[in-house]
């Protein structure tokens, strides 16, 4: 059994070697080692800006306010005003109570009503939701 298993490594061994004479032809048929594959060009050159932009990029929404209640209660009339200190009239008879200090976000309705909530810029909302 160790006979027959040397004789097979032997035959392996044998299979494995090379033709030197092959050798050299194979050599000079390969491909030159490649090139850098960076580009030679230049990047592009980038124009200064025209200047800055005439109207806001991220322009603020126009059916939505945050605000601090100032004038609460059971409704429907309370009385908001934003951090810019536009304060607004708020119809909203589906509220129920809102406590003054209450931050709230509201969302305008797109048709008026007819109620007259007092001091401030007129609005209905279509809901207004607690944020602290």
């Amino acid at each position: 059994m160790a006979v027959a298993a040397a004789a097979i490594a032997a035959a392996v061994i044998a299979g494995c070697g090379t033709d030197r004479s092959l050798e050299g032809d194979a050599l000079s048929t390969q491909d030159p080692p490649a090139e850098s594959s960076m580009s030679t060009n230049p990047p592009p050159t980038l124009k200064p800006p025209s200047g800055p932009p005439t109207t806001p990029s991220d322009p603020m929404p126009t059916g939505l306010f945050v605000g601090r209640v100032i004038d609460g209660g059971s409704g429907p009339c309370y009385t908001v005003e934003t951090d810019d200190g536009l304060v607004y009239a708020v119809n909203s008879p589906t509220t129920g109570d809102l406590a003054v200090g209450a931050t709230v976000r509201v969302k305008i309705a797109t048709t008026p009503s007819a109620t007259d909530c007092g001091a401030g810029i007129p609005v209905t909302a279509s809901s207004i939701e607690l944020v602290s």
